[in-house]
């Protein structure tokens, strides 16, 4: 008989133990019934995690610095000027230009200049440069500059002997400036001028004279002696079949091959 009551006694107080947990596990089954049968795999949760951080990535590393250049795709809006007509950055650019082009008929610089495109705003200039040999004008050197609100925004050069590419927009004739060079120096010396532009000439302060149009247009000249020059380091003018095009147009004795660098 005492066995049976200490049994008893035993099992009532395991009972008392177990009762808690039962609770506890009914009530963890009633909140896992409540969840999706099937929880979302880690792969794309670690793809969307990827996306995010490249966005991040990207708009912190290529976003800080203002765009300079003009974009092709997206037009541009009319800014707002407190110029008068005559006195604008533009019309300033223009009348040194005019007196620019008629000092260099006059003194045979052997720089060559035009306009190409002009519109209300900004225009397109043809500069080239040439030597005189047997009454004979031989171009060395072609590029054309594209200015905006008296700023010169973008460089282009192709071989002396191309022709530039137009397109016809409501009727009149557009130069096509996403047409570059079909020789691969030339696009070359187009990136090393724009960069050039970007990083060492501001023309955003320019006060437009026809001594700065001379100014500017000697530094660009200077790219066609890249052909002459000598690399720094491998003290040779072709590798690659290419010229030194890494260098500062202030000194061509520091220029490099893009593969001597």
């Amino acid at each position: 008989l005492f066995r049976v009551r200490s049994t008893i006694e035993n099992i009532h107080v395991l009972k008392l133990l177990i009762l808690p947990y039962s609770c506890y596990c009914s009530s963890l089954e009633s909140h896992a019934k409540g969840l999706p049968n099937q929880l979302p795999q880690i792969e794309p949760l670690n793809r969307l995690r990827a996306v995010f951080q490249q966005t991040y990535t990207y708009l912190g590393e290529f976003l800080r610095l203002q765009r300079r250049r003009p974009s092709c795709i997206v037009p541009r809006p009319l800014s707002c000027s407190h110029w008068a007509t005559g006195m604008s950055p533009h019309a300033q650019f223009e009348t040194a230009f005019a007196q620019f082009q008629k000092e260099l008929l006059k003194n045979k610089t052997g720089i060559f200049p035009t306009f190409l495109e002009r519109t209300a705003v900004g225009s397109i200039v043809e500069l080239r440069f040439g030597v005189l040999f047997e009454k004979q004008i031989v171009f060395t050197q072609k590029m054309l500059m594209v200015e905006n609100a008296g700023v010169i925004e973008q460089m282009l050069f192709v071989a002396p002997h191309e022709e530039w590419s137009f397109y016809t927009d409501l009727g009149e004739k557009r130069v096509d400036l996403t047409k570059s060079s079909q020789y691969v120096v030339y696009q070359k010396l187009t990136t090393q001028a724009n960069l050039h532009l970007m990083q060492t000439i501001n023309t955003q302060e320019f006060r437009w004279t026809a001594l700065t149009l001379h100014q500017l247009s000697s530094a660009f000249g200077k790219f066609q002696y890249v052909f002459e020059a000598t690399c720094r380091n491998c003290k040779k003018v072709m590798k690659d079949f290419l010229p030194p095009l890494i260098f500062d147009f202030r000194n061509l004795k520091n220029a490099l091959h893009e593969t001597c660098r």
